[in-house]
């Protein structure tokens, strides 16, 4: 199998030069721009050079003007045969993004026309620098002249300036597309096999043994946090082995949108691909088989690689404030990290409130000072790559009547011990928690006692009902406004919980009650039951639109 690099000449140009190509329904536009290229016997290149000028035509610029005569290229051509079995064939962009504002059509030496949109897969040139797109094209003999024809994508509206020759002109075999937006350098790379002669007949290559592609591999490793690129070494057998596998394998890893991430062209049976980190990704190894059907023989796998060592808190935000400064808290967290990567903290003392009170810290610790007593809600989030994991908890500032400075700074260390605030007693906004507290609990144990009065005397006592459900609706009432005005998350966590088994204790004995016959003793235990039921469901809502843990 042979490579061969053919770069692409001026034909004449068009008067519509440089002018958007009108698109008609069911035909091709015309073409802006027409190349030409010569594939043919290297010592028929040595002697002759490219085509012959009397039938191709000198090199001209957009002005009609000649340029210069056609160079003769170097090892560019085939040797030792009659003819070239073409099996795949590529338009190659040489040093420079693929233009994607143009469609380009080839025309074989014998009029097959073959249109290669660039609406294509893009991917690195098989050979060189640059990019191309490739397509199949099997054609027994393709020795001869090519022609390159470049029409602007339909919608398309580009300015191009002209389509020059070479820089050093006329002594570089190629052509340059110039202008806005690209400007690049266009070739042709045929793939396939040289055709021989003896003296007396044509050989050609051995029937085609069609071979078969498997692929094996090492294991894939974990991504470090999910950002470190990870590489795994991938060995392709070939069947039958005999004959030997002659060609080339093409390697290729996607993600998830198609783009590639690794690849590898024209390489060997084995081949260490890069995943550059956690994520879904397919790989695929191609080989391409003149002569059988299909043509290109493809290995296609899914690989997931995973992140590995990301660091997570372990337990809670440990808040607790100065013994000298009411106004000032300290706050640590202990961190799980076994891949022992680096982690940034981001803290934020007072989460919604403006201006913000936030800090980042290289250590599980941070410490601020408050201006103002009040319910804070504080935040910490830890960061290491594509690894984020959060804590939060709710504090209640008391700061006695005495006035702090804003400031944020980081311990340095990380305490080994540490306790979790509770609220004050009595005092400033923490006796007027304790107070809202108080009296719904009051209000709600009145509705539990009139609700059991109300089943033991037979349910006919319309006045302890009422007391009930006056009392529960003012109990919680009060409820809401302390959960929203004081955000204690831990008794409002523990509350709910006791509730929620109140109500399934007072279910229990409700039941205990019909089997001993006190039916209506029976049906005040069940009211309270669902009273306690509501009561736990109320600060269950809380606690979630608060954003309790």
């Amino acid at each position: 199998m042979a490579l061969l690099r053919v770069f692409a000449h001026h034909h004449a140009i068009p008067v519509a030069f440089g002018v958007p190509s009108t698109v008609s329904s069911g035909t091709l536009p015309p073409p802006i721009a027409i190349y030409w290229v010569e594939l043919v016997d290297q010592a028929t290149i040595n002697t002759e050079g490219f085509g012959p000028p009397a039938t191709i035509g000198p090199v001209q610029n957009a002005g009609g003007s000649q340029i210069g005569n056609f160079p003769k290229p170097v090892d560019q051509g085939f040797s030792g045969g009659v003819g070239f079995a073409l099996n795949r064939v590529c338009v190659v962009s040489v040093g420079g993004a693929f233009p994607k504002l143009y469609d380009f059509t080839l025309i074989s030496p014998s009029g097959q026309s073959i249109p290669i949109s660039t609406a294509g897969v893009i991917i690195p040139a098989p050979v060189g620098t640059g990019q191309a797109l490739c397509i199949n094209a099997p054609i027994p003999l393709s020795k001869g002249v090519w022609v390159i024809e470049v029409r602007l994508k339909p919608g398309s509206a580009a300015s191009i300036n002209d389509f020059d020759w070479g820089a050093a002109a006329p002594t570089l075999p190629y052509v340059g597309l110039s202008g806005s937006p690209a400007e690049i350098l266009l070739a042709l790379i045929f793939d396939g096999v040289v055709v021989t002669t003896t003296t007396s007949t044509t050989t050609t290559t051995p029937p085609p043994a069609c071979h078969v592609i498997t692929v094996t591999y090492t294991p894939i490793q974990c991504s470090q946090s999910g950002t470190t690129a990870v590489q795994a070494v991938f060995t392709a057998t070939l069947t039958p082995a005999i004959p030997a596998y002659g060609g080339t394998i093409d390697w290729e890893v996607t993600d998830t949108s198609g783009n590639v991430v690794s690849f590898i062209a024209g390489g060997g049976t084995t081949a260490t691909l890069t995943f550059p980190g956690s994520g879904d990704y397919q790989v695929t190894a191609s080989v391409v088989r003149p002569g059988c059907s299909p043509l290109t023989k493809v290995w296609s796998h899914p690989f997931t690689v995973l992140s590995c060592g990301c660091p997570t808190f372990s337990g809670i935000l440990n808040a607790a404030p100065s013994s000298s400064n009411p106004c000032a808290w300290n706050y640590y967290v202990t961190v799980n990290n076994p891949g022992a990567v680096p982690i940034s903290y981001e803290w934020d003392f007072d989460v919604g409130s403006a201006p913000s009170q936030t800090a980042v810290t290289p250590v599980p610790s941070a410490s601020t000072t408050y201006i103002n007593s009040g319910t804070k809600t504080v935040r910490v989030r830890l960061r290491a790559g594509a690894c984020v994991d959060q804590l939060q908890t709710t504090i209640v500032v008391d700061c006695g009547g005495t006035t702090g400075t804003t400031g944020t700074t980081s311990t340095g260390t990380t305490p080994t011990t540490g306790t979790t605030p509770t609220p004050p007693s009595g005092g400033g906004i923490g006796g007027f928690c304790a107070l809202l507290l108080i009296l719904a609990m009051i209000l709600i144990a009145t509705a539990g006692v009139s609700l059991a009065l109300w089943g033991c005397t037979g349910g006919f006592s319309p006045a302890l009902m009422t007391t009930a459900l006056t009392s529960t609706a003012l109990g919680l009432a009060l409820l809401g406004i302390w959960m929203f005005l004081c955000r204690d998350c831990p008794s409002i966590t523990f509350l709910s919980r006791f509730f929620a088994a109140m109500s399934v204790l007072m279910g229990g004995l409700a039941a205990l009650l019909v089997l001993v016959g006190q039916f209506g003793c029976a049906r005040g235990a069940a009211a309270i039951a669902v009273l306690f039921l509501i009561v736990s469901g109320t600060l269950a809502f809380g606690r979630r639109a608060l954003g309790c843990p």
